[in-house]
């Protein structure tokens, strides 16, 4: 994936979903909390590079339960819950947490 974006320089990248990427530095599924740190540590490293915005769905169950690890919450600037209302065509968009972004490109 950071091969193909290299090649685009996209001017924004949207992610859909973190859950199914697969890192080869990490032996372990798609989903797992190593493959959700090692895929957000690896897009959050290129974000910071090339000064590109990166947004990551992460999706949650029927139940409005995260689907996998809560690792993430703890690695990105900003989570946001994106609620639909079909009947209505209506959607809403609610904070759930913010910190201030690292601005800087990571060291090593």
């Amino acid at each position: 994936l950071l091969t193909h974006l290299d090649n685009l320089n996209p001017s924004l990248v949207i992610i859909d979903s973190i859950q199914t990427l697969y890192s080869s530095l990490i032996d372990s599924s798609s989903g797992s909390v190593g493959q959700i740190r090692t895929c957000t540590a690896e897009l959050i490293h290129y974000a910071k590079q090339t000064h590109t915005p990166i947004f990551i769905v992460w999706h949650i169950t029927k139940d409005g339960s995260i689907a996998g690890p809560k690792v993430l919450e703890h690695m990105v600037d900003t989570v946001l819950n994106f609620e639909g209302d079909f009947e209505r065509k209506a959607a809403r968009i609610e904070p759930l947490a913010s910190r201030p972004p690292t601005l800087a490109p990571e060291e090593g």
